[in-house]
């Protein structure tokens, strides 16, 4: 479990953890299999990780502590794109989640 207010971190985590668990049951709704995966394992930025996977997508949306995110996911023409979100805080941290709805068609 993640340290909640963590010295010189942006976002708070758990927070936004929080802000993903409000969304689990749309993803879960719309056919996603959802996967939440924190890595703090001795680096010295902590980050959590949300992956979204359906029939024929799959989408990575990784947080910094440090307030990055990198969103990857697969194009209608099958190639990869990366999006990365910076100076995301905990008043700001549903943007990149707003961004996963908007790939998952979720109004």
């Amino acid at each position: 479990m993640l340290d909640p207010g963590q010295t010189g971190s942006v976002v708070d985590l758990l927070r936004f953890e929080q802000l993903v668990i409000q969304a689990l049951p749309t993803w879960s709704a719309n056919g996603l299999e959802v996967e939440v995966e924190h890595r703090p394992g001795g680096r010295s930025k902590r980050s959590i990780w949300i992956t979204l996977r359906g029939s024929a997508t799959q989408i990575d949306l990784g947080v910094w502590d440090s307030g990055d995110a990198e969103l990857a996911y697969t194009n209608a023409n099958g190639e990869v794109e990366h999006e990365h979100f910076k100076a995301i805080s905990d008043g700001t941290a549903s943007r990149p989640l707003r961004r996963l709805d908007e790939l998952t068609g979720e109004p």
